[in-house]
């Protein structure tokens, strides 16, 4: 290979300079853009249903992961079940996978992982607690 030829790739050193500066912090946010005016979607709705053979109840939980905040009729069942993953360290799926868990309430792969023992979800993003699942969730396009 010519010197001219070795000069057009990128040692390790670069690229890994070039990716650390690619995650500048002022970075576009999906989660911030709100070209419709509307306040953005801290909250997700979780829509809890029961899975066969478990004795839990419907309910519908609000979870903000940045805040860690649980609200809704179900929050005190999410934060147990929370709590007792990261007390175990980890959940095994009935795959007999293995999943570490270090802080459920704020990794959303984790508590969906937590709650998929016992629950299908539903979940959805919303602005703030209480709001209904919206009119346009239920159609497909």
């Amino acid at each position: 290979m010519s010197n001219s030829s070795k000069s057009a790739f990128s040692s390790p050193d670069d690229i890994i300079e070039t990716q650390a500066d690619q995650s500048a912090p002022d970075q576009f946010s999906p989660v911030d853009a709100t070209p419709s005016g509307k306040p953005p979607l801290e909250w997700i709705r979780l829509e809890l249903h029961p899975l066969p053979g478990t004795d839990h109840e419907q309910k519908v939980v609000f979870w903000n992961p940045d805040t860690q905040e649980l609200v809704g009729n179900g929050a005190d069942t999410v934060a147990d079940l929370a709590a007792q993953a990261k007390t175990d360290g980890h959940i095994q799926s009935p795959s007999l996978n293995h999943m570490e868990m270090t802080d459920p309430l704020s990794k959303p792969s984790e508590l969906a992982a937590v709650l998929a023992q016992h629950y299908w979800v539903i979940p959805e993003p919303v602005a703030q607690p209480g709001e209904a699942a919206s009119a346009e969730s239920g159609t497909l396009h």
